[in-house]
């Protein structure tokens, strides 16, 4: 208490000083219009750039809710393509037209962990068991085809991705329908495999290749990769080609999960050791 009174007797003059000071700007401020119009402009800078700091920041810490409710936005979207349903008319609306049924239903997950460098390569996603995961569910990104969910716990999921040695997809050539199989050699990350294009067919770099639809995992048409070169074996009379993969999986972080609705229905007439992708 005796230290707050020596300060205040010590700077008794400039805090009488002080306080003269702000005594005249308020008279100032209150009894002229112009010299209001600067006080408060002035002020309504700073508080907006102090308000303009605080949004920024929680802006920064509500960009994980924002970035989850776009990812349900972009399933629910995803649901609603023509892709999606079953065709069974020559026109499509999904909400005017009772003859599409829907086959397709999309559940956003974020990767948590991921391989590259592997023969057998994986990643986890933060989705499982309890989110309706299931094994054989196809897995894909905004840019295309992914892998498919090998294994579920209750929480989470790994999936295979297109770069590993024991993955097989069902491919065709969007532009002129031939299809064969995707596959990886174990080297590049930027490279699959594409096999069984007999070698009277056109090919053009930077074919799109799509999805075919085999085995109910993954929506015809689904983009896949670009045919990126090839070369013919005399021997054999198929293409061995080179594709770039639509997917960067160095860059892997949101994807979604595709339940297919009619999978028991495709499994009661699929034979036996038909194509699973």
């Amino acid at each position: 208490m005796n230290n707050l009174v020596n300060f205040l007797i010590k700077n008794a003059s400039l805090i009488l000083f002080l306080v003269l000071q702000v005594f005249c700007i308020t008279l100032i401020v209150n009894y002229n219009n112009y010299q209001q119009i600067r006080f408060f402009s002035a002020t309504a800078e700073v508080t907006g750039s102090i308000q303009s700091g605080v949004h920024s920041v929680e802006k920064y810490f509500a960009l994980k809710t924002v970035n989850e409710d776009l990812k349900r936005e972009n399933a629910a979207l995803r649901e609603l393509l023509k892709s999606s349903y079953l065709d069974t008319a020559t026109e499509f609306n999904p909400f005017l037209y009772n003859n599409h049924v829907s086959q397709f239903q999309y559940t956003p997950a974020m990767v948590v962990s991921s391989t590259v460098n592997k023969q057998r390569n994986y990643f986890i996603i933060d989705k499982g068991r309890v989110n309706g995961i299931e094994p054989d569910m196809g897995v894909i990104t905004s840019e295309g085809v992914a892998g498919i969910v090998t294994e579920v716990t209750a929480n989470f999921s790994t999936v295979m991705p297109l770069i590993h040695i024991g993955s097989g997809v069902s491919t065709a050539i969007k532009r002129n329908g031939y299809f064969g199989i995707l596959s990886w050699d174990g080297k590049s990350s930027k490279d699959l495999l594409l096999s069984d294009i007999p070698g009277h067919v056109e090919l053009n770099k930077g074919d799109t290749l799509v999805a075919r639809g085999a085995g109910g995992v993954f929506p015809a048409g689904e983009l896949i990769g670009f045919i990126d070169e090839w070369q013919l074996p005399e021997e054999t009379g198929f293409y061995e080609i080179k594709v770039r993969p639509a997917v960067d999986f160095r860059k892997l972080n949101h994807v979604y999960v595709m339940k297919n609705l009619l999978k028991d229905q495709w499994s009661e007439i699929e034979p036996e050791g038909g194509e699973k992708l």
